[in-house]
């Protein structure tokens, strides 16, 4: 018994190259927890043997890429920034010259109104060229308070409009965890 329980701590805790990362991030996308509790867990379980700080850091880079992976996949759509093809703004007649020149006016106005948009960031930032993403606005947020009957779909649903990529990241991983319990508890019935 003891020999498969120390089996399954290596397949999915295991060595920074055996890694799951997925288990991590369903557990980072739980407010409950975040980014806190899986460093805090590593210092357990890695401290002696002196890979706590580079399996923090690999976990780290590994959510930070898949957000932004996220980011630049969903990003427009959740967050409404990109027009419809059909609205009026991406409609442009093509024999019509007087639209062209509108059309080139609003590039340029929109061209400022995107460096002053820069600017007052940089002001809001006390000069500072960065910006909080969703990602770093989350997981600076205390933690949930611990609840028995935590539903945390429900909580990415109400939180939707203050962190639309990392829901959408939160609901495809939640799922493919949901399916791997699932599938786990299935196939553990019928051996």
């Amino acid at each position: 018994m003891a020999r498969k329980m120390k089996e399954k701590f290596d397949k999915y805790w295991g060595s920074i190259e055996k890694m799951n990362m997925v288990l991590y991030y369903g557990v980072i996308l739980d407010p409950r927890h975040k980014l806190g509790f899986v460093e805090f867990s590593f210092d357990k379980l890695y401290s002696g043997i002196g890979q706590s700080d580079a399996m923090k850091e690999r976990v780290w880079d590994s959510l930070h890429e898949l957000f932004n992976d996220y980011k630049l996949r969903y990003g427009h759509t959740l967050q409404g920034t990109l027009e419809s093809p059909g609205s009026s703004s991406s409609r442009v007649s093509s024999s019509s010259s007087s639209s062209k020149e509108m059309f080139m006016h609003d590039e340029e106005n929109e061209t400022r109104r995107f460096s002053l948009q820069q600017e007052y960031m940089l002001y809001m930032t006390g000069g500072k060229d960065h910006v909080k993403s969703e990602l770093e606005k989350y997981l600076g947020e205390d933690v949930e308070e611990y609840r028995e009957k935590f539903d945390i779909l429900k909580w990415w649903k109400v939180n939707t409009q203050r962190f639309p990529i990392l829901s959408k990241m939160a609901r495809d991983i939640l799922a493919v965890l949901w399916i791997r319990f699932k599938a786990n508890k299935h196939r553990r019935r019928f051996k």
